[in-house]
This record gives C-alpha cells, sequence and structure tokens, in this order.
C-alpha cells in the first residue's frame, strides 16, 4: 500500500468520524450549536431528527468502512466510497445549516474528491 493510499485512507476515515456533527444533535448524544440546527427545506420535526440520522449515519459508517477497505484493499472499496459520498452530499443538501459553514466547504470539497478520484480516475489502482 502507498503512502497516497494510507493518507487518503485516513482523511477518509476522519472525514466519516466528522459527521457525527449531523447525527449526533438529531440523536441528542451531542449538542446543536448556536450556529446549528437540524432545519430542513424538506423535513421537519421528528422525521428530520430520523432522516438526518440515517443520511450523517450511513455517511458515516460508509467512509469508515471504506477507509478499512482501502487498507485491506477490498474489492467493494470503489462502491462503498461513491455511495458514501453521494449521501453525505445529499444530507448536506437536505439538512444546509446542520453544519458550520466551514464544515460544509470543506465535506463539499472531500465529497467531489472522492467521487473524481475513485469513481473517475480509478484511485487507488
Amino acid at each position: 500500500m502507498s503512502w497516497t493510499s494510507i493518507i487518503s485512507a485516513i482523511v477518509i476515515g476522519a472525514h466519516g468520524i466528522g459527521h457525527i456533527l449531523g447525527w449526533g444533535p438529531a440523536i441528542k448524544l451531542t449538542w446543536e450549536s448556536p450556529t446549528t440546527n437540524l432545519n430542513s427545506w424538506l423535513f421537519d420535526g421528528a422525521s428530520a431528527r430520523v432522516m438526518a440520522t440515517l443520511l450523517f449515519g450511513i455517511a458515516t459508517i460508509g467512509f469508515i468502512a471504506t477507509a478499512f477497505a482501502m487498507y485491506t484493499d477490498q474489492p467493494w472499496m470503489r462502491t462503498t466510497a461513491i455511495t458514501s459520498a453521494v449521501i453525505s452530499l445529499l444530507a448536506t443538501i437536505i439538512f444546509p445549516h446542520a453544519l458550520p459553514l466551514s464544515s460544509i466547504i470543506g465535506c463539499t470539497i472531500v465529497n467531489i474528491g472522492v467521487l473524481v478520484l475513485v469513481g473517475t480516475l480509478q484511485f487507488p489502482r
């Protein structure tokens, strides 16, 4: 495994863990900051909490699984990476205030990077 793959796996795993900012407040594991909330243009109330938990939670599990798959050279790594990035982008679009602006920007950059590198350029080889 190359250093680029190791660093990529660490970044993807950390990105997955960062999704706790979305599902943590939804299950009251963490608190909402004064600048974030789970307001959605599509869901409200209890349904917003359930959907935030599902979308951000699935992204968390998916990105951590992707990091594991990169380390262990699993054939399903690309599928979980692309699926997790799409779900993460969807969660960010549906819940635009769930994360601080800097996290939304960073999250979007990593997700697009995953889609481009893994989906288009077939990284890692």
